[in-house]
């Protein structure tokens, strides 16, 4: 796995991790939203790793292309 690839990956754990610690927070402070908040934190997390597939996925063919090319 080449360094381009594992910085989108570490970029994509990192939004997981802030995108749940805001939303546990959230449902931590308004006790009363918390059924309305968790599901919405999910979808929010969800829609992170989704928009982060595509960056991912590129960096993943330009590492893989860079090393064929210095392969030969």
């Amino acid at each position: 796995m080449g360094r381009a690839t594992l910085v989108e990956l570490l970029h994509l754990v990192t939004g997981l991790v802030l995108t749940a610690a805001i939303f546990r927070t959230a449902a931590w402070a308004y006790p009363p939203g918390r059924d309305s908040l968790e599901p919405i934190g999910w979808l929010t997390m969800t829609a992170v790793f989704v928009m982060s597939v595509p960056e991912v996925r590129k960096a993943w063919i330009a590492d893989r292309t860079k090393k064929e090319e210095e392969l030969g």
